[in-house]
């Protein structure tokens, strides 16, 4: 099956294309917005490839953490090419690919909690555990203030967050199954949510 996955939640997007047998991997250095390079880097991945865009056979997107305009552009990208070729769509979590690509860490019976890193000392974190397919999540995803509030042994990017490449095999089963809903994964609330009061969290006291 061939899969086009795109990460757009960071200042640095990556792109991933699966053609049946090997991967093909970009990270250009960030220049300008995503939504005005994403398409230009698209087609300089499918041309490495030696592939068309009509030949994909699935598309998948990271669904966050992150930033809300950088997750909504790669999640669109990837929903709006699957509707219009026909194609199944998928999103991937961040915090679920790190612990994914770390599933080599988990013993029977050992949570771990996927950490990634937000604006100044936040963090969003999720709690996994080993499962036949690899890994499975025992918590809900959530954001916290500092990695102080996580609440138990720390599963960190350690100098190399996931991107597009460690979606991959996650994408791969979910476009396999054709059931993956395109849900993004905010987490944090947005700044004028919480200045004016419209979410939970800006309450608190």
């Amino acid at each position: 099956m061939r899969v086009l996955v795109v990460d757009t939640t960071a200042d640095r997007m990556s792109l991933a294309l699966w053609d049946g047998t090997r991967a093909f991997v970009r990270s250009p250095e960030p220049a300008k917005p995503h939504d005005e390079t994403l398409f230009g880097e698209v087609d300089r991945l499918l041309k490495k490839a030696g592939l068309r865009l009509d030949q994909v056979e699935g598309f998948a997107a990271a669904c966050g953490p992150g930033r809300f305009t950088g997750i909504r552009i790669g999640m669109t990208y990837a929903a709006v090419s699957a509707r219009a070729l026909g194609r199944p769509a998928a999103a991937v979590s961040l915090l679920e690919a790190l612990a994914f690509r770390e599933r080599a860490r988990f013993g029977p019976g050992r949570t771990l909690w996927a950490v990634l890193p937000g604006i100044r000392e936040e963090v969003y974190f999720q709690g996994f555990a080993r499962a036949r397919s690899g890994v499975k999540a025992v918590s809900e995803p959530r954001w916290a203030a500092s990695a102080d509030e996580v609440p138990g042994e720390k599963l960190t990017a350690e100098g190399s967050l996931p991107g597009a490449a460690d979606l991959l095999p996650l994408a791969l089963q979910r476009l396999k199954k054709k059931a993956s809903p395109m849900r993004p994964l905010y987490l944090k609330p947005a700044k004028f949510e919480l200045t004016h009061g419209a979410h939970p969290k800006s309450r608190r006291r």
